[in-house]
């Protein structure tokens, strides 16, 4: 485990991470993106701003030397972290499945003149890694679901990667029980200290995204998160639980097990599944 990222857990044990150094740094950091995406206007396909102060404060206290964003769209998320950290010795890999979409267009053209962020095309899973630097923190926003937390289990066993984020994690589904079970520190961006203290960075997402979007509901459908949500896991000592990432590849294998109802044992249990 690196001295930065002892920085940020307090022990050994499952889940302790330091909430209140974490809530400390993103309010440090506040003031800056705010005034930030007052110029850059939201756009719907971008991560909340509240999410992106997550993301930000964790490489605030990380202090990585490359920013790897799987999954760039049409180059909000990443035009918000390219002038956030225009300052820093810090650059920025970006990586996007196709080139020349609408989406790309778009993409390219609001991040021309950003000379730390290097565009990339193609399968994050085969991209990613030769992309690493010594310290690196990877946001994953594309793939979703099972892939991208195989690719938050292939790059927590590299030394080089501090931590990854996975979008899309709202509390009660699949996905986020898996990754509270197979991850050993983990922090997520719908955590009620954090959304009390800075949900009103997202006042003008939810404008935006129209009425089908609010606070607990996404698409029109009630969810029981404040919004998409951030999950960070972060490469303390043994960062995956070995049992459980085996159970969970043996269960992608028999896919017509079900899956979800062995989760939501494990959870409530807190055993292996």
């Amino acid at each position: 485990m690196s001295t930065n990222v002892s920085r940020i857990l307090s022990g050994q044990a499952q889940g302790r991470v330091r909430v209140d150094k974490l809530v400390k740094q993103a309010a440090e950091c506040e003031a800056r993106l705010a005034a930030i995406v007052e110029e850059v206007p939201y756009d719907e396909k971008g991560v909340f701003n509240s999410e992106l102060l997550l993301f930000i404060s964790v490489v605030e206290i990380l202090n990585p030397d490359r920013i790897v964003e799987s999954g760039r769209a049409r180059g909000h998320s990443t035009k918000i972290l390219a002038r956030y950290f225009e300052e820093h010795d810090i650059d920025i890999v970006s990586i996007e499945q196709a080139r020349g979409t609408d989406d790309d267009k778009i993409a390219r053209d609001k991040l021309d003149g950003h000379r730390q962020v290097q565009l990339k095309y193609g399968d994050s899973r085969e991209i990613v890694e030769p992309v690493l630097k010594p310290s690196t923190v990877v946001l994953i926003d594309g793939p979703k679901g099972d892939e991208a937390l195989k690719l938050a289990l292939k790059l927590l066993k590299r030394d080089e990667v501090a931590a990854a984020f996975v979008h899309d994690l709202h509390r009660n589904t699949l996905h986020r029980d898996l990754g509270e079970l197979l991850f050993n520190y983990t922090y997520f961006s719908d955590d009620e200290i954090f959304v009390e203290k800075f949900s009103h960075l997202d006042d003008s997402c939810w404008e935006v995204l129209g009425d089908d979007w609010a606070p607990y509901l996404r698409k029109g459908e009630e969810i029981e998160s404040y919004a998409s949500t951030f999950g960070v896991f972060f490469n303390g000592d043994q960062p995956i639980d070995p049992l459980r990432e085996d159970n969970y590849r043996k269960f992608l294998q028999w896919h017509e097990c079900d899956l979800q109802s062995h989760v939501k044992s494990a959870i409530k249990a807190r055993l292996p599944f």
